[in-house]
């Protein structure tokens, strides 16, 4: 008989058993496995990998790690493998020779729980659904046709709201935070788009709408994390599902109201097609459309709502932040945009979005800013199937980083890649280095950003007929919160996924803060929709009236004959993923901008005298005019590449596949290093350096079309609204250009420079409000975000490159009108300028993709299912790619080496391929025109810090997004006065 003493070790022995087993299992699992090529790893701890590297500012410990050990690392995170990629070669391998195979995001344990996951299109899988909805973004809700019939949302906003403030403070000689204002304007866009007259009478949904993205965003955030902790990740849920629950109760309250709303004017209106539609009209069409393809319901207007809001929220607010910033440090960037602006559009109007064209300095600061600051510097694809890489496998699932960032300012593509210099984007090589890979601002290939378009334009055509949701009305507040709070909460689970057995702890530690967005949402966006269809049973089909994105998803709703039949939930999902993908990201853009005029004012100088000449001094600058602002685009497209709005890009490889000579492993995460690649001094000269100049030359505009350029991403993932979002930043950068000078702040410490310190995260946001002081100079708009802090942080810095956007302004525009979009094609040093600060801060540095299957890259096998990180920053700063990458340099996208540069991968401010940013286009409108209008109109006072320098700090914010990491304060001084009654 056993003792007592014996029977107290017999519980030992099943786990003795257990622990062998496992032991065995793994060693059979090895046997068994055929052996790999993996990518090179750096040295991991157990349990935990490789997160040991990771700092809170995640673009410069990817550009570290690259630098370090290679542009093509295969991490592990936890229990997730992640390919981390920085360099434009292998993202072209992802981008377009894989792009189907990588054209997954990662997968969360928690996507089908977070508010309408699965009917949103932001994260779901590549198939007939996201097709479907990708083609319905681009030909009716978030494309150039559809920018262009809300020109008078954007221009009221922009020049009756937003300039109208400026004035104010002018007057007063009062500073502002930027940060904070563009945010504002571009959640007003946003919010009137999606709405129209849908709102309630109470006027309270557009901010119970930000009420409910803002806790989604910081819900999510915490749900991240617990992802990450592997057996943790369903007690990350568990202990947010109340949260959880709030969030999507709010959301769906909310959003069923406004839908109910929709509902009725439509029944009202007995299809009257003369009245102005709104999106939420255009997809409850789409859903009561018996024959569309494909079937959705108001779930999935209710989605795309939500998608709307998280995507475009905050993206064009920090692009223009940047731009601001940039311009601060710039001057003589700031008065060159303010030249260009008064030029095209003279002095006595405002400018237009028709001017945007004619403003190419205004174009290359907006594009040198998303060079810069891209706001997804890391771009997420994940592994379909096993593939190879770069001459490694790659398994299937792994997921797919994009270091955009990297990819920006890599040495290699980009003549000084750090340096913010608008005149790159004016040259022929720079604009075509624009349009490949090397600039990844709006991502790339299939997932790229659908609504660039949007994001680059949002001041189009008039919509009378459509009531006005402003931030201070409760709806937009309300709004506003929900988009906050669902990014916050996004950012917590995604967290929590990296951490295997800690995933669902990490859902559950979050479950409450997700139900109460998850209600928010619900409800305000079923208020919508309802609104909607009654104004489209009112108008009882009469196609005269204009319509907005809700109508337009409305619409494929009821259409029967569709061939992806979508819900109210898909609506509602799109919608949410437009908030949560276009509300920070033009706005961090529009800061990196106005930060790096700010620190550059030779380049702020330089981008108002293009306004001045293009425009004149007797009109605002109008979007018309954006295409003639050279140095205006070239300002915007190098701060897109210093300043990617989504730096690293996730994607998930669906298959085993290669690259690069790797296999890649199908289900890895594939991390596309957008900030590095835009950083690549291989690629960009002088990388590191704010020279908007370089989108001048041919050389960089042409890498700007290549995947040297991630700033919208690129591939099927890229963003579909980079054209939205460079219509708001063009037009946003170009008024504020034109109309005032900028005086920073600063943080107290006596400087007079923008500190482009990026906040921690996934986006690039700058660290620090930018706040200024507007002396009056032009006045009357309203303007955007973030990459134009940048861009105005450098024309402030760059005193020289302020003088020369001015003397362009001014040559094109005139002293009598302000600048127009349609003057921004004219204004090629603005174009130059704001190219030069996408380039430098690209408002997302790191853009995450995952790799569907086993792949290779580069030679390495990638598996699927790996993370991929996309170093868009490091890309976009190479030295190999970039003269002086580091260098803010406008006048390289002035050269068409430069241009040429910004057409390809070494240019990712808008990201690549499939998940490239789709609304890169009105996001560049908006900063082009915003910057061509603040350089024509004012002279821009940099406060400083209190140590008595004279520069804007570029530090930027910890984080994924790349924002300035201090406020760009900043005295408004009146140089010339649109509204002089």
């Amino acid at each position: 008989m056993a003792s007592i003493g014996d029977i107290q070790y017999y519980w030992m022995i099943p786990i003795f058993l257990w622990l062998i087993s496992i032991l065995l299992l793994n060693l059979l699992k090895k046997v068994t496995q055929p052996t790999l090529d993996l990518p090179p790893s750096p040295p991991g701890l157990p349990f935990i990998g490789h997160l040991h590297f990771l700092s809170p500012v995640v673009t410069k410990c990817f550009s570290f790690l690259s630098s370090k050990y290679g542009p093509l690392l295969y991490l592990r995170f936890g229990s997730r493998p992640a390919l981390l990629v920085s360099s434009a070669s292998f993202a072209t391998e992802i981008f377009k020779r894989n792009d189907v195979i990588f054209s997954n995001r990662p997968k969360t344990p928690f996507d089908d729980r977070l508010i309408f996951g699965e009917y949103g299109i932001l994260n779901c899988p590549y198939g007939d659904y996201w097709r479907f909805m990708r083609k319905l973004c681009v030909t009716e809700l978030v494309g150039i046709r559809q920018v262009e019939r809300f020109i008078d949302v954007r221009n009221e906003e922009i020049q009756k709201r937003f300039l109208k403030k400026l004035l104010q403070k002018a007057h007063r000689i009062e500073y502002l935070d930027l940060g904070k204002e563009l945010m504002k304007l571009t959640n007003n866009i946003i919010c009137r788009m999606v709405m129209g007259t849908s709102c309630s009478k109470e006027d309270d949904e557009a901010e119970r709408c930000r009420e409910i993205v803002q806790g989604a965003i910081d819900l999510v955030g915490k749900l991240t994390v617990a992802t990450t902790l592997g057996p943790l990740k369903k007690l990350g849920f568990w202990l947010n599902r109340k949260e959880l629950n709030v969030i999507t109760r709010k959301c769906d309250e909310l959003l069923d109201k406004i839908l109910e709303e929709h509902e009725d004017r439509a029944k009202r209106n007995n299809g009257d097609d003369k009245e102005v539609k709104d999106l939420l009209d255009i997809l409850l069409q789409v859903c009561q459309d018996k024959d569309t393809k494909f079937k959705i319901s108001k779930n999935h207007i209710k989605a795309f709502i939500m998608d709307l809001f998280l995507a475009g929220t905050d993206t064009s607010a920090a692009t223009m932040q940047w731009i601001m910033a940039e311009l601060c440090n710039h001057p003589m960037v700031f008065k060159k945009l303010r030249e260009e602006i008064k030029s095209v559009i003279g002095t006595h109007r405002l400018v237009q979005e028709s001017d945007i064209p004619n403003l190419h300095y205004l174009q290359a600061v907006v594009t040198e800013t998303l060079r810069l600051y891209p706001q997804v510097p890391i771009m997420p694809r994940e592994c379909r199937e096993d593939c190879e890489i770069g001459g490694f496998d790659i398994p299937k699932d792994t997921a797919v980083l994009i270091n955009a960032y990297s990819i920006m300012r890599d040495p290699e593509i980009w003549e000084n890649p750090n340096k913010f210099y608008p005149e790159r984007f004016l040259q022929e090589k720079e604009i075509k280095r624009q349009s490949n890979l090397n600039f990844l601002s709006f991502g790339a290939g299939r997932r790229s950003c659908p609504g660039s378009h949007l994001a680059l334009s949002v001041i189009h055509r008039k919509l009378i007929e459509l009531s006005i949701l402003i931030w201070e009305d409760d709806e937009a507040e309300r709004c506003r919160e929900i988009v906050q709070g669902a990014i916050d909460l996004v950012g917590k689970l995604t967290v929590a996924t990296t951490l295997g057995p800690l995933k669902k702890l990490g859902f559950w530690l979050n479950r409450k803060e997700l139900n109460v967005i998850t209600r928010k949402c619900d409800e305000l966006l079923d208020k919508i929709l309802e609104e909607h269809e009654d104004r489209a049973k009112r108008n009882n089909g009469d196609d005269k009236e204009v319509k907005d994105l809700l109508d337009i998803l409305l619409q494929v709703c009821q259409d029967k004959d569709t061939k992806f039949k979508i819900s109210k939930n898909h609506i509602k999902a799109f919608i949410m993923d437009l908030f949560v993908g276009g509300t920070d990201t033009s706005a961090a853009t529009m800061q990196w901008i106005m930060a790096e005029l700010s620190n550059h004012p030779k380049i702020f100088k330089k981008l108002r005298d293009e306004i001045k000449s293009v425009i004149g001094t007797n009109r605002l600058v109008q979007e018309s005019d954006i295409p003639n602002l050279h140095y205006l685009q070239a300002v915007v497209t190098e701060t897109l590449r210093l300043y990617p709005q989504v730096p690293i890009m996730p994607r998930e490889c669906r298959e085993d596949c290669e690259i690069g000579g790797f296999d890649i492993p199908k289900d890895t995460a594939v991390l596309i290093n957008a900030y590095s690649i835009m950083r690549d001094p291989e690629i960009w000269e002088n990388p590191n350096k704010f020279y908007p100049e370089r989108f001048l030359q041919e050389k960089e505009i042409k890498m700007q079309n290549n995947l040297n350029f991630l700033s919208f991403g690129a591939g099927r993932r890229s963003c579909p609204g980079s054209h939205l979002a460079l219509s708001v930043i063009h037009i946003t950068i170009a008024s504020m250009v034109q109309c005032f000078d900028w005086k920073f702040v600063g943080d107290g410490n006596g400087g007079n420079k923008v500190n482009m310190e990026a906040k921690a995260g996934m986006t690039f946001c700058l660290a620090h409000p930018l706040l200024c002081v507007p002396d009056l100079f032009l006045a009357g708009t309203d303007t955007s975000a973030a990459t134009m802090q940048w861009i105005m942080a450098e024309l402030c810095n760059h005193p020289m490159v302020f003088k020369k956007l001015r003397e362009e302004i001014k040559s094109v525009i005139g002293t009598h009108r302000l600048v127009q979009e349609s003057d921004i094609p004219n204004l090629h040093y603005l174009q130059a300028v704001v190219t030069e600060t996408l380039r430098l801060y690209p408002q997302v540095p790191i853009m995450p993709r995952e790799c569907r299957e086993d792949c290779e890259i580069g030679g390495f096998d990638i598996p699927k299912d790996t993370a991929v990180l996309i170093n868009a920053y490091s890309i976009m700063r190479d030295p190999e790619i970039w003269e002086n990458p580091n260098k803010f340099y406008p006048e390289r996208f002035l050269q068409e080496k430069e241009i040429k540069m910004q057409n390809n991968l070494n240019f990712l401010s808008f990201g690549a391929g499939r998940r490239s940013c789709p609304g890169s286009h009105l996001a560049l409108s908006v900063i082009h025109i915003t910057i061509a209008s603040m350089v024509q109109c004012f002279d821009w006072k940099f406060v400083g810090d209190g140590n008595g320098g004279n520069k804007v700090n570029m530090e930027a914010k910890a984080g994924m997004t790349f924002c300035l990491a201090h406020p760009l304060l900043c005295v408004p001084v009146l140089h010339f006065n649109p509204f002089p009654a």
